[in-house]
């Protein structure tokens, strides 16, 4: 649940709900909803928010900030079949989009490709879009806001389902998913709407004259061509519609006034969903429905963060959903910090700086370079070592976990970190260094029952 790449939302369709949840948490979501709160169309409004705050990044200008994803490790990691059909439907999409002038003239992802490699798409919260940026005339020079669709989706259907104006008259809302692109979905009765896209936010009626105008009437084509490549997942708070796979999450009533809703917005049932509910395969329901339902009845990012530390004493359920918005959040209040530090480990950023650094003094010194301030601006929260590459300022608990998982790749041993207070300090061997002002320190300092990065790296995983 943190920083899912691309092919994680693919495996685990799920892992974008507690995105969603993450950004009603946050502050500055609220902030940039004060902006649709009185407008006439509210949800217009909110795509114009997303559409002015965010920069959209293609596949190059990712593969430029964000480095690349090594496709056998994701192989290794996921599975072959999610990958490989994923490759399938990017490698055959990308010259139709180009043909069709939606993408530069650029091969370089194909490229790529051919290479084993995939520009290192990750989701965050809207905090740490906010954040991965790099100052004017740094390294880089990442753009305010560098979003990918997954992200705008995310941000959208936040700012829509905190907005009583829009949640308190909508019949259902989800997300609509091929291997390429996500967008969002709504509607309230015969009424419906598509958010395809920063730029485009369309009614019935603006599809069906776009339509006519752009695709000669052929709705399978336009669909085909906002899509990228057939739709592959529904996804609702409820849970997700496979399609591919055959098997639903979400309720088998929900299932149909989905369809419905979709049937009557494109006026034909869209190709991929023919016939995708005659052998459908019912698997247990997502457990972020509950989470949800509270959360659209709050009035504040404080009144949601609330809603989900009680979750986090609730039942099975409930608590799993809290953990997974509070992973997603970046929350360093959880007793299992395990799951930073496993997506710390697949950064491509300090992978790739790990092997310009032969020591442990090196390590430390490329960190004293960073500015001392949290990459998120609160103390309490995690930005992951590649995030704080892009920002160029980490807290302790960011530095001592950037300096952990360089240690591993340097030294090939095991490392622990302990959180101490606004402190941390990380140990590999007989090392022991105080995250704030990088101070050797004697290791029995360390507290073995302290909160704490786990101490060995996962076979593959370094």
């Amino acid at each position: 649940m943190v920083a899912p790449d691309l092919f994680d939302a693919i495996a685990e369709p799920d892992v974008l709900l507690p995105l969603v949840m993450a950004n009603a948490m946050s502050p500055r979501l609220w902030r940039l909803g004060r902006r649709i709160a009185t407008a006439p169309d509210p949800l217009e409004a909110a795509r114009r928010v997303v559409d002015t705050s965010f920069t959209h990044a293609s596949p190059q200008a990712v593969a430029r900030m964000s480095g690349y994803l090594d496709l056998d490790a994701e192989r290794r990691r996921l599975g072959a079949r999610v990958v490989d059909d994923a490759i399938a439907d990017i490698a055959k999409a990308l010259p139709e989009r180009r043909r069709r002038g939606l993408m530069p003239d650029d091969d370089a992802v194909e490229a790529g490709l051919a290479a084993g490699r995939f520009p290192a798409y990750s989701y965050a919260n809207v905090d740490v879009v906010h954040a991965a940026r790099r100052t004017p005339g740094g390294p880089g020079q990442r753009p305010r806001g560098l979003t990918s669709c997954v992200d705008e989706a995310a941000l959208f259907a936040a700012l829509a389902t905190t907005n009583p104006e829009v949640n308190g008259h909508l019949d259902g809302i989800v997300l609509m998913q091929s291997n390429t692109h996500c967008t969002v979905f709504g509607w309230t009765g015969d009424d419906a709407w598509w958010f395809w896209g920063k730029q485009a936010l369309f009614t019935p009626a603006e599809f069906a004259r776009w339509v006519e105008q752009n695709h000669d009437g052929d709705a399978a084509d336009a669909l085909l061509t906002i899509m990228g490549a057939p739709m592959r997942r529904i996804i609702s708070r409820r849970g997700t519609l496979d399609i591919a796979g055959g098997c639903s999450s979400l309720p088998p009533d929900e299932v149909q006034r989905t369809l419905a809703a979709i049937d009557r917005f494109f006026g034909r049932r869209p190709n991929a969903l023919n016939g995708c509910t005659d052998t459908l395969r019912q698997v247990p329901p997502s457990p972020h429905d509950r989470l949800f339902d509270g959360a659209v009845r709050c009035t504040s990012a404080e009144q949601v963060q609330g809603l989900v530390r009680q979750a986090l004493h609730g039942d099975a359920g409930d608590r799993t959903a809290g953990t997974h918005a509070m992973l997603a959040f970046r929350s360093l209040d959880l007793d299992d910090l395990t799951p930073y530090l496993h997506a710390a480990r697949r950064g491509p950023l300090v992978a790739g700086l790990a092997t310009t650094l032969g020591s442990a003094d090196e390590a430390i010194a490329a960190i004293a370079a960073l500015e001392t301030l949290p990459a998120l601006g609160d103390p309490r929260r995690l930005a992951l070592p590649d995030e704080v590459l892009g920002r160029g300022s980490a807290s302790p608990a960011e530095r001592a976990l950037m300096l952990h998982v360089l240690l591993e790749r340097i030294d090939g041993g095991p490392v622990r970190t302990v959180l101490m207070g606004d402190d941390a300090v990380t140990r590999s061997g007989s090392l022991a260094v105080r995250a704030s002002d990088l101070a050797q320190v004697d290791a029995g300092v360390v507290d073995p029952a302290g909160r704490a990065f786990d101490e060995v790296a996962p076979a593959g995983e370094q």
